[in-house]
């Protein structure tokens, strides 16, 4: 009765709804997000988020993040969709180049407009705090979370240790000291055809070449072993919510098509998900 009252049927001889019912507002409300109008799912998970969080006193001050990466297939993506993703691909590293006119740059830019503060927007809180891992570094989102005041820190990074490090030095240029040789290195630098800028170094056997990658990825990895280790215990749950988020999928695999049926997918998942343990809280 309760299951009943919950979806509208008060009386004994009310219709239960088909599969068909449902299957059909899924599709009136992803054709209502294609029209250019917001994802009203999206909009359900925001609002009853903003709530739950008031009701249950959570805090919205420090987030931890982590990553599912759906494999992408060509055959689940639109004609359109395939374009437009393999244009605005193309279209980013070429930005600002000097033989694009100043209207194809305008409407090229509007395909790289994305959100950036779509985490907090549910929370009441003001982040200051993001603990995630090394999928989340980039450029981009370092300059994010430095104009906007929030502590980034990296927990994890793959890959085994490596065997040179890098050591800053006071011209703003850096030193690399090899740890099997106990030797410090003055690298040479070079500049590519492309303009990315390389670091070369004298082994002995040869040569070997360093990129701005490898640079980043040691200053990661230095980070995370001078992070103290109260900062670090900072971890939740939010490993198991990924998993969660993607049981039903085998090797990975997406059965949606299209970005709004995605984010429509996510939203009811996740409402899924925060309603079973607010459940388990409660109880």
């Amino acid at each position: 009765m309760l299951t009943r009252s919950a979806i509208g049927l008060y009386n004994a001889d009310d219709a239960v709804p088909i599969e068909s019912t449902y299957c059909l507002f899924r599709k009136r409300v992803n054709d209502y997000a294609k029209a250019g109008n917001e994802n009203l799912f999206h909009v359900l998970f925001t609002e009853l988020t903003q709530n739950k969080c008031i009701d249950f006193n959570v805090s919205g001050k420090r987030i931890r993040m982590d990553s599912k990466l759906l494999d992408s297939n060509i055959a689940w993506l639109s004609r359109y969709e395939l374009v437009h993703e393999t244009l605005r691909m193309f279209y980013k590293p070429m930005m600002h180049h000097e033989e694009l006119d100043k209207a194809t740059e305008e409407r090229l830019n509007e395909l790289l407009k994305l959100e950036g503060n779509k985490v907090q927007e549910v929370l009441l809180d003001k982040i200051e705090s993001v603990h995630t891992d090394d999928v989340y570094h980039s450029p981009s989102n370092q300059i994010f979370c430095k104009d906007n005041q929030i502590s980034l820190y990296f927990h994890a990074i793959q890959g085994a240790k490596g065997r040179y490090q890098f050591i800053v030095m006071e011209n703003g240029e850096f030193a690399i000291f090899d740890t099997k040789t106990n030797r410090l290195i003055e690298p040479y630098k070079l500049i590519c055809k492309n303009g990315i800028s390389k670091w070369r170094i004298e082994t002995g056997n040869g040569y070997r070449y360093f990129t701005q990658k490898e640079v980043d990825t040691y200053q990661i990895r230095k980070q995370i072993a001078e992070t103290p280790v109260e900062i670090l215990q900072f971890r939740n749950n939010v490993e198991a919510t990924i998993f969660q988020l993607g049981y039903h999928y085998s090797n990975d695999k997406s059965r949606y098509r299209g970005l709004i049926k995605h984010q429509m997918w996510a939203n009811i998942r996740c409402l899924w998900v925060n309603f079973v343990r607010i459940l388990k809280y409660i109880t």
